[in-house]
């Protein structure tokens, strides 16, 4: 199994649990981002090899290469708060009743009751899909 590290209390796993149990664990890369202060949320894109990270209160979501090169920013399109989550869909799904394709970013915003789950264009930080979470199953597809 690979590992990304981002600080020391962040570590994205970048291959199947079965590597794990098998002894299988390296360290991929680690580094601390100098652009903000609290991380709140962060997902790794295992297409495209880049780690996406939220710091508390920022209205942008920081991207990053694995070695910590900072990449780009792109915008949230919700206020920044400390209680997201950031996930990259590992295969399609159906969001707010559209099919959302594999590799898409998902932001959860739970700022609000109830919590929104967001399908997010990564190039420009539109809204793809969206939907309230209110215990409902989220379809895979």
């Amino acid at each position: 199994m690979s590992i990304r590290h981002v600080t020391a209390s962040f570590v994205l796993a970048a291959a199947g649990l079965s590597a794990a149990s098998a002894g299988g664990i390296s360290l991929v890369s680690s580094f601390n981002p100098a652009e903000g202060a609290s991380i709140n949320a962060l997902g790794y894109d295992h297409i495209a090899d880049e780690v996406y990270v939220h710091f508390n209160h920022s209205s942008v979501f920081n991207v990053y290469a694995p070695d910590g090169t900072f990449l780009r920013t792109l915008p949230k399109p919700f206020e920044g708060g400390n209680d997201d989550d950031i996930e990259v869909l590992t295969s399609a799904a159906v969001i707010g009743g559209v099919s959302v394709p594999e590799g898409t970013l998902i932001s959860i915003e739970n700022e609000n009751d109830p919590p929104r789950i967001m399908a997010i264009d990564k190039t420009d930080g539109s809204v793809i899909a969206q939907q309230d979470y209110t215990g409902s199953e989220i379809g895979q597809l």
